[in-house]
């Protein structure tokens, strides 16, 4: 029905989104889920954010975020699945 709607890359791009509300909302396993795990986790990003950054978390497994807008690695693994499990037939 999506596909049809939109177009399969559009339709891949909606199930991208529910999947990271539902990790937002439902957290999954996170601590936190509305900061980014570097500096104030708002609005730093890319080179202003790295290991080494004043206020960066020693854990970023907990979190949803990296900086305020890259999700770690944790996240990515998440999305991913989901993705794999559920999207496969929209980019296949």
């Amino acid at each position: 029905m999506c596909e049809m709607l939109l177009g399969r890359y559009a339709c891949l791009f909606v199930k991208l989104a529910v999947f990271f509300k539902q990790l937002l909302t439902h957290r999954v396993g996170f601590f936190e889920s509305r900061r980014g795990c570097c500096g104030s986790g708002i609005v730093e990003t890319s080179l202003f954010c790295n290991a080494r950054s004043i206020g960066t978390c020693s854990n970023a497994t907990g979190y949803v975020f990296w900086d305020g807008f890259h999700p770690t690695e944790a996240a990515n693994q998440i999305l991913a699945q989901n993705l794999l499990e559920q999207g496969l037939g929209l980019i296949s």
